[in-house]
């Protein structure tokens, strides 16, 4: 509850629903313990112990852990150990044959957005800052400004001598050069204006967020599916990732088939209730 919801509380709505999910993953893990036992996995003695001797030391000037010592110890020892079984489970459920060149290749054909380059496009921007909480007054006379520099670099302006006088972004310095970048990184009032235009063309004045910017098309790489060759360790790595995966939840799955249980919901409202 603390690491969902901030008040450590869901809303009254999504009581049930995280009580259940809450309750599927306590019994998962107390089925992953006994199958950790029943395959004769045995915690990492030597680890956890320098683990308790780490706590002991942090907390010796403690008044209450000296008064608990005794009773966390073999709590924080108990906890240990059974996450420590379940590391080892999961690793081993986890460790798959590796795949074969024509599985790879097949993943690779399979799922061709995973490797595929989104479009880039290498842009020229020159930023006339102007504070977000400007009346629009001040907006506007910076839109009027921009439009006139738009008029006068359609005219034959030098762009980056323009931006190294009067933009105020970091790329002012490079007369305004942002290099390729993807069309997701542009805001949606930037992606409308850039995409209408051809390369060496420069777009109307535009109000983002930063201020007022104009923005010049110096080219247009289309998206691109990359070569086998060139994404092979990618596919390969993601095809044993997805696998791995698949391997851990069909484990957990089967194990909830194979071993009888029963849950007993209590349907009261009190917040106190199990």
């Amino acid at each position: 509850m603390r690491q969902r919801y901030y008040h450590s509380k869901p809303p009254e709505a999504e009581l049930a629903a995280v009580r259940r999910e809450i309750g599927d993953e306590l019994i998962t893990r107390e089925l992953l313990l006994l199958e950790a036992g029943r395959t004769g996995l045995q915690p990492d003695h030597q680890s956890i112990q320098a683990t308790l001797e780490q706590y002991d030391q942090r907390y010796a000037d403690s008044p209450r852990w000296q008064q608990q010592r005794t009773v966390l110890l073999a709590s924080l020892k108990q906890k240990l150990e059974q996450d420590d079984l379940l590391k080892q489970l999961e690793h081993k459920v986890r460790n798959i044959a590796p795949p074969t060149e024509k599985q790879v290749r097949a993943y690779y054909q399979q799922y061709p957005d995973k490797f595929t380059e989104p479009m880039r496009q290498k842009l020229s921007l020159i930023l006339l800052v102007v504070d977000p909480s400007s009346p629009g007054e001040v907006w506007q006379a910076a839109l009027d400004k921009g439009q006139q520099m738009v008029e006068e670099l359609r005219s034959g302006a030098d762009f980056a001598e323009y931006a190294r006088l009067y933009s105020g972004d970091v790329t002012a310095q490079q007369g305004g050069d942002m290099g390729y970048i993807h069309r997701e990184m542009l805001g949606k009032a930037v992606e409308s204006k850039i995409d209408g235009l051809q390369a060496g063309e420069i777009s109307d004045a535009i109000r983002t967020l930063q201020g007022v910017a104009i923005l010049r098309l110096d080219d247009r790489k289309a998206q691109r599916l990359r070569d086998y060759e060139d994404v092979r360790d990618r596919a390969r790595q993601l095809w044993v990732r997805e696998h791995s995966e698949k391997a851990w939840v069909a484990f957990k799955a089967r194990l909830r088939l194979d071993t009888p249980v029963e849950v007993f919901v209590n349907t009261a409202d009190s917040d106190n209730d199990a």
